[in-house]
């Protein structure tokens, strides 16, 4: 807390008692040696002239003091604050001089940190292979990046013009889309070839006014790359399969020549019961490919789930625990109960003989179904890569066996995902929403 000299107020004070000091020894002095006539007007006259310069030399810093603050916080209102306020007072007004250009570097380094995200968006946008669209209420487009300058005009600048027409040179498909404001993968066939759009619609509030976010990314290239990725995998999948299977065959044919050459019967089986071990191996990796490959529609029709989870614990040694299994719901149960017998021949590969247990929960809106194991678990990565089609850690593995259970839920609108339970294991979890059957 300052001390009372150093405050304004003590200055005033101070001020006005120095000021009547020595009014009174120039008042006391020449009524001493001057008529009373002529020392009270000469009094008053020195009084005044003492007091306007006293004022004059107090009240003179403050004032410009006073316009420096003044100018200062117009430049705020302009947007300007690099001005700041010299002064060595001690008083309050020195206290809100200091104020005022701490207030002045932090909106400086905030205008500057702004600037800098502003710069920092601003290249994102213009950079991102997405076009992006921001427009008003009324259609009229704010900004759009360079992405959809070259999509929708060559180029050219798209500010203020109407966002139905521009969309207008888009297929007619997608500009219908983006005016009825529909969001996700929109295709269309076009010269022969299926082209795919990506289109997201948002919708937020700056400056009291609601503008919309438009994104739009023909997908058509990336899609064709991910195919062609991905038959390419499918070759080396199906190319490492056959040659592992027709290699030992083709060795195990010349053996069988030599060994019907010696009338050796019992080495002559042996070779004829390996070629047929891996003929059946193959053939059973082609029908896992073609199974996967030509899956029908799911045939809904009402089943009844204590019957299926009976069969299911009758064929396996698995712990089944119901919920709410008393009424019929359609599902297609043959496609349910392979995902059933896929989920539960993991667990027991990942488990021999250990604790399995499925838990079957269901209400009147979904299915819930938890197949639980207490082996090793996964790991994080494949966690991640577990249901893609070709990916597997078995050393004789397809990669068939969880996507064929992901393409059935999902082909029954569900979702199934996978996690390691703190209590160990693997849990594999599936929902599927329902409609009743009776």
């Amino acid at each position: 807390m300052h001390h009372w000299r150093q405050s304004f107020e003590g200055k005033i004070i101070t001020v006005v008692i120095v000021t009547a000091i020595i009014s009174a020894g120039i008042s006391f002095t020449l009524i001493t040696y001057l008529p009373l006539w002529v020392a009270l007007p000469l009094t008053l006259l020195m009084v005044t002239l003492l007091a306007l310069t006293l004022g004059r030399a107090v009240t003179g810093p403050i004032v410009r003091l006073l316009q420096a603050l003044h100018d200062s916080t117009q430049n705020f209102k302009d947007r300007d604050f690099s001005i700041t306020i010299a002064s060595d007072r001690d008083d309050e007004l020195g206290l809100l001089v200091e104020s005022h250009n701490e207030v002045a570097n932090i909106l400086r380094e905030e205008r500057q940190n702004l600037y800098q995200k502003e710069l920092l968006f601003e290249t994102v946008f213009e950079t991102t292979p997405v076009a992006m669209l921001l427009s008003d209420d009324g259609g009229r487009v704010l900004y759009g990046n360079a992405a959809s300058r070259e999509m929708l005009t060559e180029g050219r600048a798209i500010t203020g013009l109407a966002l139905e027409d521009l969309t207008q040179q888009l297929p007619a498909v997608v500009s219908e889309a983006i005016m009825q404001e529909v969001d996700g993968l929109i295709s269309l066939e076009f010269d022969g070839e299926t082209r795919t759009y990506y289109v997201l619609n948002r919708y937020f509030t700056l400056n009291v006014r609601r503008q919309r976010l438009l994104q739009i990314r023909e997908m058509t290239q990336e899609f064709r790359r991910q195919e062609v990725s991905t038959w390419k995998k499918v070759i080396r999948v199906i190319s490492h399969e056959l040659n592992n299977s027709l290699a030992p065959i083709s060795s195990l044919a010349h053996s069988g020549k030599l060994a019907l050459e010696k009338q050796d019967a019992k080495i002559l089986k042996k070779i004829l019961d390996t070629i047929a071990d891996r003929s059946a191996h193959l053939k059973s990796f082609i029908e896992g490919y073609a199974r996967f490959a030509r899956l029908p529609k799911p045939n809904l029709e009402p089943v009844d789930l204590e019957n299926l989870m009976t069969e299911i614990e009758q064929q396996y040694p698995v712990e089944v625990i119901r919920k709410g299994l008393d009424s019929l719901v359609c599902i297609d149960a043959v496609q349910i109960e392979q995902v059933l017998i896929n989920l539960i021949k993991n667990a027991m590969e990942a488990n021999p003989g250990g604790h399995i247990s499925v838990r079957v929960c269901c209400n009147e809106n979904s299915l819930e179904v938890f197949v639980c194991d207490r082996g090793a678990g996964m790991s994080r990565d494949v966690l991640e890569n577990a249901l893609l089609p070709f990916y597997s850690t078995k050393q004789n593995g397809t990669g068939l066996g969880l996507a064929l259970c992901r393409e059935i839920i999902e082909a029954h609108n569900g979702v199934i995902d996978l996690k390691n339970p703190s209590e160990g294991g693997l849990e594999v979890r599936f929902n599927i929403p329902l409609v009743s059957a009776g």
